[in-house]
C-alpha cells in the first residue's frame, strides 16, 4: 500500500516535530549544574623539635573568704571607707563616710514641691 505523495510531506513534518519534541524533553531532564564550592581556608604548621612551652588553665569562681550579711538604713555611694579588713571597730565608730550629693538632691527637690503648694 502506498501513500500519496500528499502526505508525504506532512509525515516529514511530524516526524521533525517528534525529533524536537523528544530533544526538548530530554534537555529539561538533565540536572543542574552543581555550585561552585567557596575556597576554604587552611592552616599550616611546621612540626619540628623544640623547647615544650605549656601552661596550666582553670576555670572557676572567684569569692571573699568571709561574707558578711549587713543591711544599711539608708542608701547611698560610699565615698571614703574609714576601717579596714579584720581591724577592731568600737559601737558608734564611723565606718565608711556617703556622698552627701544624693541627700542633698532629694531635700531641694521637697522644697521645691513645698514651695510650690505653699505658692498655689
Amino acid at each position: 500500500m502506498r501513500t500519496s505523495s500528499a502526505s508525504r510531506p506532512f509525515q516529514r513534518h511530524c516526524r521533525t516535530l517528534l525529533m524536537v519534541a523528544a530533544a526538548a524533553l530530554l534537555a529539561a531532564c538533565s540536572r543542574p549544574a552543581p555550585p561552585e564550592e567557596p575556597v576554604r581556608s587552611v592552616k599550616l604548621l611546621t612540626v619540628g623539635v623544640g623547647a615544650l612551652q605549656s601552661s596550666l588553665e582553670y576555670s572557676g569562681e572567684v569569692r571573699a573568704r568571709v561574707e558578711s550579711r549587713l543591711g544599711f538604713r539608708v542608701a547611698g555611694k560610699i565615698v571614703q571607707r574609714q576601717a579596714e579588713l579584720g581591724q577592731r571597730v568600737r559601737a558608734g565608730q564611723v565606718l565608711a563616710q556617703l556622698d552627701p550629693k544624693d541627700y542633698q538632691l532629694a531635700t531641694d527637690a521637697a522644697r521645691a514641691v513645698g514651695i510650690g503648694h505653699h505658692a498655689a
